[in-house]
C-alpha cells in the first residue's frame, strides 16, 4: 500500500514536470509563431491590396490617356488642310451639299436617297441630266470622290469608325459610311433627341458662347456611350475654324470596342474590371446587368466621387475585395471597379494560416512526446532510488539494487 502511494506521488511529479515542459516549450513557440503569422499575413494582405490598387490606377490612367488621345486626334483633324478643304463653308462638301436639291429639304432628301447605307461611296440613285439639281449633284459627286479616300485612310489609322461633317445649320453634309444620320438635321430631325444631336447641340452652344471672347476657341466635346442599332458608340466633335472663321463641325463616332480592348488587355482572369456609367449602364462589352447589380454597393460609392479599397458583400451574398475610383471625362462621369472574390484575393493568406495550424499541431505532438520522455527520464531513476533506499534500510543489500556500474543517479 505504501509502495502504491509513493508511486502515485512520483506519477504526479511526472505529470507536473511534463506540464512544466509543455508550458515552457509551447508558450514561446506559440508566441513566436503567432507573431510570424500575423506579420506575414499582413504582408500578404498588403500585397493583395497593392495589386488591386495598382491595377485600378493603371486602368484609370489608361482610360484618361485613351480619351485624351482621341481628343488630340480630332483636334489635329479640324486644324488640317483636309478639314479646311472639305468642310469649308463656301466650298468643299459642306457647301456642295446645299446644291443637291432646289432647297435644303430636297438636298437632305436627295442625300439620303443617293448612297447605299453603310457602303461609303456606292450610289443607289442617280440624278438625270435634265434635272434642276443635276449640276449640284455632279459637283457634290466630284468633291466626294476627291476627299472620300482621304477620310477612309484617316479612319484606318484610328479607333473611330465614322466621320461626319455638319454645317452651321445642323445638316449632316457628309458621312464616310453614309449611315442613316447622313442627310438629316441634328437640330430638328430624328437625331436631335439622341446622343448625336445632343452632342452637336452642346458643341454648337459652347462655340457660340466662347467665340464672343476668342474667335479661335476650338473646344472638343466628348459624349457618353449610347446605344445605336444594338451597339454602343460615343461621339467626339470639334468646330472647323480657319483664321477665326467658323466653317462647320466635324464629329467622329467612337465604338465601344476600343475601350473594351483597353480594359481587358493585361487584366488577370481572376480579376473583374467594371466600367459603369452614371446611369449604371455598362461602358465595356461583356459586362452584364446582373454583374453591375451585384457590385452596386461599390459602384455607387465610386459614382459619388469616392476612391477607396474595401471588402463588400454582393447582392448574391458573395464576399468581394474591390478597389474603385470615379472617372470624369468632359461632362461624363463613370465608375471604375477592380474586384476579385475574397477567397482568391487572400488565398495565400489562407494557405499560410492552414500551414500554421498544421505546423502548430505537429509541434504540439512532438513537444508532448518529448515532455513525456523527459519527465519519465527524470522521475523513473528517482522512483528506483527510493525503492532501493527502502530495501537497503530493510537489510536487503542485493548488488542488483545498488551497483556502482549503473549509469544513472544510483550508480553515480
Amino acid at each position: 500500500m505504501l509502495k502504491l502511494r509513493r508511486k502515485q506521488k512520483f506519477k504526479r511529479l511526472q505529470n507536473t514536470l511534463m506540464m512544466a515542459f509543455l508550458v515552457l516549450s509551447i508558450t514561446p513557440l506559440t508566441i513566436i509563431a503567432l507573431f510570424f503569422l500575423n506579420a506575414h499575413s499582413q504582408d500578404l494582405r498588403d500585397q493583395s491590396t497593392s495589386h488591386l490598387v495598382s491595377l485600378r490606377d493603371t486602368k484609370k490612367q489608361q482610360i484618361v490617356d485613351y480619351f485624351n488621345a482621341q481628343e488630340s486626334e480630332v483636334m489635329g483633324f479640324v486644324r488640317s488642310e483636309l478639314a479646311f478643304a472639305s468642310g469649308g463653308r463656301f466650298y468643299g462638301l459642306v457647301n456642295a451639299f446645299q446644291s443637291l436639291g432646289d432647297d435644303i429639304e430636297q438636298a437632305r432628301q436627295h442625300a439620303q436617297e443617293r448612297y447605299i447605307m453603310g457602303s461609303g461611296d456606292q450610289v443607289k440613285t442617280t440624278i438625270l441630266p435634265d434635272s434642276s439639281s443635276y449640276v449640284g449633284s455632279e459637283r457634290y459627286r466630284l468633291l466626294h470622290k476627291r476627299y472620300h479616300r482621304a477620310f477612309m485612310e484617316h479612319l484606318k489609322r484610328s479607333d473611330f469608325d465614322d466621320i461626319i461633317l455638319v454645317d452651321l445649320a445642323g445638316n449632316v453634309t457628309y458621312s464616310v459610311y453614309k449611315f442613316d444620320y447622313f442627310g438629316t438635321n441634328l437640330e430638328t430631325g430624328s437625331y436631335s433627341t439622341r446622343v448625336l444631336g445632343e452632342t452637336f447641340a452642346r458643341l454648337a452652344s459652347e462655340v457660340k458662347l466662347k467665340r464672343k471672347e476668342n474667335e479661335e476657341y476650338t473646344p472638343v466635346i466628348v459624349s457618353d456611350f449610347a446605344e445605336y442599332e444594338g451597339k454602343q458608340y460615343a461621339w467626339v466633335g470639334a468646330p472647323i475654324i480657319q483664321q477665326g472663321y467658323l466653317h462647320s463641325y466635324a464629329m467622329f463616332r467612337l465604338p465601344i470596342s476600343g475601350i473594351t480592348k483597353l480594359i481587358t488587355d493585361g487584366t488577370p482572369q481572376d480579376i473583374n474590371v467594371l466600367l459603369v456609367g452614371s446611369d449604371h449602364s455598362a461602358k465595356i462589352l461583356g459586362l452584364t446587368e446582373e454583374t453591375i447589380a451585384n457590385s452596386n454597393a461599390v459602384i455607387s460609392e465610386a459614382l459619388s466621387g469616392i476612391t477607396d479599397v474595401s471588402r463588400y458583400q454582393s447582392a448574391l451574398g458573395e464576399k468581394y475585395f474591390a478597389a474603385f475610383a470615379p472617372i470624369a471625362l468632359n461632362t461624363t462621369h463613370w465608375a471604375l471597379v477592380v474586384e476579385t472574390p475574397e477567397a482568391i484575393a487572400f488565398a495565400s493568406v489562407n494557405q499560410l494560416e492552414t500551414l500554421f495550424v498544421v505546423a502548430m499541431l505537429t509541434a504540439i505532438v512532438v513537444v508532448v512526446i518529448a515532455s513525456h520522455y523527459l519527465s519519465n527520464f527524470i522521475t523513473s531513476p528517482l522512483l528506483k532510488l527510493t525503492w532501493a533506499a527502502e530495501r537497503a534500510s530493510g537489510g536487503d543489500l542485493d548488488p542488483s539494487i545498488i551497483s556502482l556500474e549503473r549509469a544513472d543517479e544510483i550508480g553515480a
